[in-house]
């Protein structure tokens, strides 16, 4: 009986550590949540937008600032190519150049990329100016 007494009493510890577990998670998630409202509301004040590019499997992540930026909600999962074929015809060419020189590179880390695109839900041909900072593994390849 005393056996079944120290199970109950084990059972019950961990139950209240897992409640504790839980209850920890939650507030972390609340405060992510909190943090990604304040980001998203600074990218909609001033007029910003970011992305973020999984090379290896040729993945974007928009914000949805981004996606406001160019007039449309891209279906997930988006490739660059996706992302390309927003901009203006005659200026994708040189925008793959600039990608590719960047992810030959090594010693160049930040870029900036002036070009044109078309916004998606009025069709009209805007201007964008890109800021990017092009990060490396331990073993010195785009990330």
């Amino acid at each position: 009986m005393k056996e079944d007494d120290k199970s109950r009493e084990e059972l019950l510890k961990d139950l209240n550590e897992l409640q504790n577990e839980i209850t920890r998670l939650k507030k972390k998630e609340k405060h992510l949540e909190e943090f990604k409202n304040i980001f998203v509301e600074a990218e909609n004040l001033a007029h910003l937008g970011s992305w973020v590019w999984d090379i290896e499997n040729d993945r974007l992540t928009l914000s949805s600032g981004f996606q406001h930026i160019l007039g449309c909600e891209l279906e997930y999962p988006v490739s660059m190519n996706d992302l390309l074929s927003t901009a203006y015809p005659d200026d994708v060419s040189d925008i793959s150049k600039k990608l590719k020189g960047a992810l030959d590179n090594p010693d160049d880390v930040e870029h900036i990329v002036e070009h044109r695109f078309i916004h998606q839900s009025t069709g009209e041909i805007r201007y964008l100016k890109a800021y990017g900072r092009l990060v490396r593994n331990e073993e010195d390849k785009p990330a």
